[in-house]
């Protein structure tokens, strides 16, 4: 499958990283597996979604837009996660507004164009951007 998902260690930070070809099947995959990935923490979780090396057809991008916006835990509309995208292609841009509207949620989700600016903001968000890094 080629999403992979994995949990920060030591921070409340979930990373899928998109990459190919991309369909409803891989996000409801993420969806589910944020789930999975969120049980016993507290607060907010924070979802990096990497879509810079992603592809799909427009049609298939309806669909993962119709998906994401539907709720669910895990899902982008569960109020636990924070989604935040990565990436500066046509399927960040369309993602991004797509969900912005009321009927797919009503979600406002920051885009960046690298994971280091996405984690300077979450970081920010969690009140540690002013922790320096030891070692």
């Amino acid at each position: 499958m080629p999403v992979t998902i994995e949990k920060m260690d030591g921070m409340p930070v979930i990373v899928a990283t998109f990459k190919g070809h991309v369909d409803v099947s891989m996000v409801k995959y993420v969806f589910n597996r944020t789930a999975e990935l969120c049980e016993g923490i507290e607060g907010p979780i924070f979802r990096i979604s990497d879509v810079s090396e992603a592809t799909s057809s427009f049609v298939e991008m309806l669909g993962v837009i119709r998906e994401a916006g539907q709720g669910g835990p895990g899902s982008t509309t569960d109020p636990r996660i924070r989604a935040v995208f990565v990436g500066s292609n046509q399927w960040t841009r369309l993602m991004r507004d797509a969900l912005q509207q009321p009927q797919f949620g009503g979600v406002n989700m920051p885009a960046f164009t690298s994971m280091e600016d996405a984690m300077t903001y979450i970081r920010h968000q969690l009140g540690l951007d002013n922790d320096v890094a030891s070692g």
